[in-house]
């Protein structure tokens, strides 16, 4: 193939790229009534938002964060974090109990890859416990909900914690029961291998 017949066959898929994204942004435009596109990315119709969970703990800038994660019998994964407002040796302590789960992510804070979050709009910042109100997650999985543990399942939720040590995410069906321990205490976890 001649030098010549390579650019010309680049440039006219290149245009046709173009095109493509042209009538796109044309029909975003028709549908949403005004469409931005930067760096050739068009925004979702719903925008994600991250909201104020309330939880005791909310407002507590990088509590230490951990998971505990067991496996029911029909191999659903059972989900708890600790949540340590003041450190990881001081109490009051708090067991979030987000029950079965359908996906989680647990990462080390200092180096943890950029997320999906960093896009979506913040009612209020400088918080550590988030809902992640429609999330690409969500999304996601929103079309497979009906099946998911027993089609009990109507909806999820996409909670997230931003602690000193970890960050973690959960999708659930479930709404958190969050207790407080106020002394050291010992969890029983039952499983069969």
């Amino acid at each position: 193939m001649t030098l010549k017949k390579s650019v010309f066959q680049a440039t006219q898929s290149n245009n046709s790229m173009n095109a493509r994204r042209d009538r796109r942004v044309g029909w975003f435009q028709s549908c949403a009534g005004r469409a931005r596109v930067i760096s050739n990315v068009i925004p979702p119709f719903v925008m994600s938002k991250l909201v104020r969970w309330e939880t005791p703990f909310t407002e507590i800038q990088f509590p230490s964060v951990g998971l505990i994660i067991t496996t029911k019998a029909d191999d659903a994964d059972i989900l708890k974090a600790v949540v340590a407002p003041k450190g990881i040796d001081t109490y009051p302590k708090y067991l979030v109990t987000f029950g079965e789960v359908v996906a989680f992510t647990c990462f080390e804070e200092a180096h943890a890859p950029e997320r999906d979050f960093v896009s979506a709009s913040i009612e209020e910042e400088n918080l550590c416990a988030y809902e992640y109100l429609d999330s690409p997650w969500l999304k996601t999985y929103a079309a497979w909900s009906p099946f998911y543990f027993g089609n009990e399942t109507s909806s999820f939720y996409h909670y997230l914690i931003f602690g000193g040590d970890n960050n973690i995410e959960v999708i659930t069906p479930n709404r958190p029961t969050i207790d407080a321990v106020e002394e050291k205490t010992i969890l029983q976890i039952e499983r069969e291998v």
